[in-house]
C-alpha cells in the first residue's frame, strides 16, 4: 500500500493557490512576513506542488518583492494611493469603527474583500482549478464562505499566524467606556465567525501547541490542526559577549505591541538598571520606531531603526529583554534571541507556545522587580548567562528545526489530498 502511495505521488503535481494579504520578499522585516515568505518558496521548490500567489502590496514593498527571482507565478494587487482612494479607505475604517454588527468584527475590508474575490473569479474563468487553496493570515480565512462559493470542492488550509481573538481579547483592558464596548462587540462578532471559518478549513496550521489547544478547547476537530515550526532568523552561530552589561529588545517597533512594551520597560526598569549600572546600553534594534518611543534616545539607549546585520547587536549583548504587554500566538524574537544564545528575560505572554524549562533555558519575570532582579543576576554572574544561553540555544535547534517542520507538513497535506 504504501508504494502505491509512494507511485502515485510521484506522477502528481499538485496546483495550490496561496492567497495572502501580504507580499513576501527575503528581507521582510515582520515575524509573520518571514514565515510566509519561508514557506511559500518551500512549497514553490517542492516538485509535488504547482504554486500560484494571490497577494497584495503597498507601493514602496511593490520594490523590494523578489517572486520574479524565484519564478513564482503570482498576481500582486497594489493598494491604490490615489487621494479618492485613500479617502474611501479612510472613511470605511471610521464607519467600521463604530459597526457592531459587522459579522468578522470590522476587520477586513470591504475592498480587500472585493479584490480577493474578483481575483479568484478571473482565474475560474480563464479555466484555472486549484487543488489546493492555502489562506495566508486571518483576514483571508474570514473570507472562506465567500471563496467556497467560487471553489467549492477545493481542499482549504487556514494558515492561523496568530489566533486573532486571543490578541484582540488582550487589548480591550487598554480602551474606555464606549470604545470598550464596541471592541468588545467587534471581538464576540470575530470571535464566532473565526471559529465558524476554521471549522469550513480542512487543515488549520498554527505556529504552536498552545493555539492548537485554544481551538480545540473552542470546539474544533483536534485532526483538523496541525502546528508547524515559524521561521525565525538562523543566529546559532553568534557568540554573546556575557561579561557586558549590554541588554538588547529585538523586534519590529513599528508594531504597537513592540514598542509600548520597551516604553514601559524603560520607564519601570531599566532607570532603576542605569542606577546601579551607569555604562549599561540597552539596544531596541528593530525598523520604524515611532516617535513615542524615538524620545528616549540616549547615550544608554540605542534606537537603532531597520538594520542589515542585526546579529552585531547581539554578540555585544549579555541577555535579550521581552516584556510584553500585548500580543498572540509565538514570539519569533524569542526564538531568535535564544538561538543566539542569550538568556532571554520574557513574561508569561513572550513566552507563550514555547515550551522552554524556566531557569533553565530562559528566566521568568511579571513585574519590573523580576525582571530587575534577573537582570542583575545575569550581570553579576556570566558563567550563568552562558549558562542559560547555550541551553536556550540548544532548545530551539531541538524543537523547531525548520527542514523537518516542512516536510512533515508538506507530508500531512498529501496525505490528506491522496486520502480525498
Amino acid at each position: 500500500m504504501k508504494n502505491l502511495f509512494e507511485n502515485e505521488r510521484k506522477n502528481m503535481a499538485f496546483k495550490m493557490l496561496i492567497i495572502s494579504p501580504f507580499i513576501p520578499y527575503d528581507n521582510v522585516g515582520h515575524a509573520g512576513g518571514k514565515i510566509h515568505n519561508y514557506y511559500l518558496k518551500k512549497f514553490h521548490q517542492s516538485e509535488e506542488f504547482e504554486v500560484k500567489l494571490i497577494t497584495f502590496s503597498s507601493s514602496d514593498d511593490l520594490k523590494k518583492h523578489d517572486l520574479d527571482r524565484y519564478g513564482i507565478d503570482y498576481r500582486v494587487i497594489v493598494f491604490s494611493r490615489t487621494f479618492i482612494a485613500r479617502a474611501i479607505r479612510f472613511i470605511w475604517r471610521k464607519i467600521s469603527a463604530l459597526n457592531v454588527f459587522d459579522k468578522r468584527g470590522a476587520f477586513v475590508a470591504s475592498c480587500f474583500k472585493k479584490a480577493i474575490i474578483k481575483a479568484l473569479k478571473d482565474l475560474k474563468n480563464n479555466d484555472y482549478q486549484p487543488d489546493i487553496i492555502l489562506m495566508e493570515w486571518t483576514q483571508v480565512v474570514l473570507l472562506i464562505s465567500e471563496i467556497k462559493k467560487i471553489y467549492p470542492n477545493n481542499y482549504y488550509i487556514a494558515f492561523e499566524y496568530d489566533v486573532l481573538f486571543l490578541p484582540l481579547e488582550r487589548k480591550i483592558k487598554f480602551y474606555k467606556v464606549i470604545k470598550k464596548f464596541i471592541k468588545k462587540m467587534h471581538l464576540r462578532n470575530e470571535k464566532k465567525y473565526e471559529l465558524y471559518s476554521l471549522r469550513l478549513s480542512n487543515l488549520i496550521i498554527t505556529l504552536n501547541i498552545k493555539d492548537k489547544n485554544l481551538l480545540i478547547n473552542e470546539g474544533i476537530n483536534p485532526e483538523k490542526v496541525y502546528c508547524v515550526s515559524p521561521y525565525y532568523m538562523n543566529l546559532f552561530n553568534v557568540i554573546p559577549d556575557y561579561t557586558s552589561k549590554n541588554l538588547i529588545f529585538f523586534g519590529a517597533m513599528g508594531r504597537v505591541e513592540n514598542y509600548i512594551s520597551v516604553i514601559w520597560f524603560i520607564k519601570n526598569v531599566y532607570r532603576e538598571v542605569i542606577k546601579r549600572y551607569p555604562k549599561t546600553i540597552f539596544y531596541i534594534v528593530g525598523s520604524n520606531p515611532p516617535g513615542s518611543l524615538l524620545k528616549y534616545k540616549s547615550d544608554n539607549i540605542i534606537i537603532t531603526g531597520f538594520v542589515n546585520h542585526p546579529e552585531n547587536y547581539f554578540k555585544n549583548s549579555c541577555c535579550m529583554i521581552c516584556p510584553l504587554l500585548l500580543g498572540g500566538g509565538i514570539k519569533i524574537k524569542v526564538l531568535e534571541g535564544m538561538s543566539a544564545g542569550l538568556p532571554v528575560i520574557t513574561n508569561n505572554i513572550g513566552i507563550e507556545g514555547i515550551p522552554a524549562k524556566e531557569e533553565l533555558e530562559y528566566l521568568h519575570a511579571e513585574t519590573d522587580e523580576e525582571y530587575l532582579r534577573n537582570i542583575i543576576k545575569i550581570f553579576k554572574n556570566p558563567e550563568l548567562a552562558k549558562k542559560i544561553g547555550e541551553a536556550g540555544r540548544n532548545f530551539v535547534k531541538e524543537n523547531f528545526d525548520l527542514k523537518t517542520s516542512f516536510n512533515r507538513y508538506k507530508e500531512r497535506i498529501l496525505e490528506d489530498i491522496i486520502k480525498r
